[in-house]
């Protein structure tokens, strides 16, 4: 909440876990970078790109570049950071 916001104006937009109700927050994927992309498929068997770039859309976070992780240790949606 920013000085300028009143307490009725503010909306938080952190989403709560479905399994206990605590706050998530967001981190970043292991898998890929923060555009989305894990690796490069150009669809043939041996790549010839000169420069591949990565255009296969994340399978872990769907593309959003990381996901929402539950805070509570003891709930069933918590996943442990590897970081």
């Amino acid at each position: 909440m920013t000085k300028l916001q009143t307490e009725e104006e503010y909306v938080d937009d952190t989403p709560t876990c479905k399994g206990c109700g605590d706050e998530m927050y967001w981190t970043d994927c292991w898998n890929c970078d923060e555009d989305g992309y894990s690796h490069h498929e150009c669809g043939e068997d041996t790549c010839v790109c000169l420069y591949p770039e990565n255009n296969v859309t994340c399978e872990f976070c769907e593309g959003k570049g990381g996901y929402y992780i539950c805070i509570n240790s003891k709930c069933k949606n918590y996943v442990k950071d590897s970081d």
